[in-house]
């Protein structure tokens, strides 16, 4: 089984995933799929396969609609004792957990400790500026206050601190598209994976 991460403080999109707030999540395509797609293109100039229906078709998305997946979590904030023994990935001799990288970091995590799940239910490609008005609020974005000064909405993800992202809901997603990655996250306008799920538990 595969895994997932989900940003936490300040954009809280992990809660937001838990609380069935975000059923969305957009992801970079790599550049070498890109590059995969545009040398086909050249080879078979004929072809009427979009960049996605090629990425897809061929295998290139991490995951599969129908597919399982868990969501990461370091096993410190799942309550898991540090004493707890586990045999690594690489090696054959059973480890304190509390020594994994996986201990603090949820990047490094194995799926079958982890105690929340997805299954994938839609997949398909499209640039990161193209997002429906439909899909904001799957993307976790909704109204969390007004600004009296302004008579301005404000649209963010977290329901805890309530942080403001921006004064409509596409401007909340430019910034969070930022705040997660980078400036070119949004600005170069980059092919995505958009991906809809459905939290199993």
């Amino acid at each position: 089984m595969k895994t997932i991460v989900f940003n936490e403080a300040p954009t809280d999109l992990m809660d937001a995933v838990l609380a069935g707030q975000k059923t969305m999540t957009r992801r970079l395509v790599p550049s070498n799929h890109v590059l995969a797609y545009e040398k086909y293109c050249k080879k078979n100039p004929a072809t009427k396969l979009t960049i996605g229906e090629w990425l897809i078709k061929y295998g290139y998305s991490k995951f599969t609609v129908g597919e399982e997946v868990a969501i990461s979590e370091s096993y410190q904030s799942i309550g898991l004792s540090p004493n707890l023994t586990i045999i690594p990935k690489r090696g054959n001799k059973p480890v304190k957990i509390s020594e994994q990288a996986g201990w603090t970091n949820k990047l490094y995590v194995s799926a079958t400790l982890m105690r929340h799940h997805i299954k994938i239910t839609s997949i398909r490609v499209e640039r990161m500026q193209d997002i429906s008005k439909e899909d904001y609020a799957r993307e976790g974005i909704f109204k969390i206050g007004h600004d009296d000064d302004k008579d301005l909405d404000l649209f963010g993800t977290s329901r805890h601190n309530r942080e403001p992202l921006g004064y409509s809901e596409r401007h909340a997603f430019q910034n969070l598209t930022k705040k997660i990655g980078s400036e070119s996250s949004w600005n170069d306008n980059p092919w995505v994976y958009v991906i809809g799920f459905v939290l199993l538990d």
